[in-house]
């Protein structure tokens, strides 16, 4: 393939020619048809990992406040357990 710049005649190597028939491959209407159906894919998967990630920090809430009750529930069981000896002198 010869290509023309500034008036002077310019071959082009193989390698050069095989991106030119790419570049020209790649404007086909198909490609732009999947770049936008693979964004597509993408946006879905974007979306139901966002919904996992918000169960997942909701579960957690959940739990740290299950924790805290628990330890709530062990110190108050020690208060309890604590007086109860001292009132009965043993222990």
């Amino acid at each position: 393939m010869w290509i023309v710049w500034q008036g002077r005649f310019y071959g082009i190597p193989p390698v050069v020619e095989g991106a030119t028939r790419t570049l020209r491959r790649m404007m086909d209407p198909e490609v732009l048809e999947r770049i936008t159906a693979r964004r597509a894919e993408l946006d879905g998967l974007e979306e139901q990992l966002a919904k996992q990630l918000a169960e997942v920090r909701a579960e957690r809430d959940e739990l740290a406040v299950s924790e805290r009750v628990w330890q709530r529930m062990r110190e108050i069981l020690a208060d309890e357990r604590g007086e109860a000896g001292y009132v009965g002198g043993t222990n």
